[in-house]
């Protein structure tokens, strides 16, 4: 069998309320994990996800937003958001609630920057999930920052490990390491996926 890394991060935030400088924040943040090889995963929102995608797509990562509408035109009519800076969207027809999982659960990682009670419930569907590590931007305020408070009082776990940083480059840094110290998202092909690469190898060349 042979291995394949698809390394990627989820990113969750504020997408109605949130300050220039968690923009910043998010943008720089969403640059470095670009700049390390990861790619990012996203509500397809707007706000503090949006400027991370855009700077992950800045840093030549893929961006692939989990949208709540059911279609395109329910996608930035209804709900209002971007068609931009996501190289797919994935229109789940799930809602705003029903989506946290399906971003979740395909990520090697989650980060989170600001937010109110949506990011407070993507957190927990995180959580809940056993995403491997979740990385949390103390310094620039929002539900966020109260999230390590949150944790310290639980006593049961789905496995998530807690990465926090003060400084958005040193959280991307620090969840990079995380993700590849752990074996990020590595998967192994078999035998049937091999034998259809080898029989279109010259086609490819």
């Amino acid at each position: 069998m042979s291995e394949v890394r698809r390394d990627w991060i989820a990113f969750l935030g504020g997408a109605t309320r949130y300050t220039n400088d968690q923009l910043r924040a998010a943008y720089a943040c969403g640059a470095e994990l670009g700049r390390r090889g990861k790619h990012l995963i996203t509500g397809a929102t707007n706000g503090i996800p949006y400027a991370a995608a855009l700077g992950a797509k800045d840093a030549g990562a893929l961006v692939v937003g989990v949208s709540p509408a059911a279609s395109a035109s329910e996608h930035a009519g209804r709900f209002g958001r971007p068609l931009s800076a996501a190289d797919f969207i994935v229109y789940s027809g799930l809602g705003v609630d029903g989506r946290a999982p399906l971003i979740l659960r395909g990520a090697a990682a989650a980060i989170f920057i600001g937010g109110e009670m949506g990011t407070l419930a993507e957190f927990a569907a995180a959580w809940i999930c056993g995403c491997p590590c979740l990385g949390l931007l103390e310094s620039a305020g929002g539900i966020t920052a109260e999230l390590p408070h949150l944790v310290s009082s639980m006593t049961t776990t789905w496995g998530s490990a807690i990465v926090r940083a003060d400084d958005a480059v040193d959280l991307a840094t620090r969840v990079c390491a995380a993700v590849d110290a752990a074996g990020g998202s590595a998967l192994y092909e078999g035998d049937r996926v091999l034998q259809v690469t080898e029989a279109v190898a010259d086609l490819r060349s």
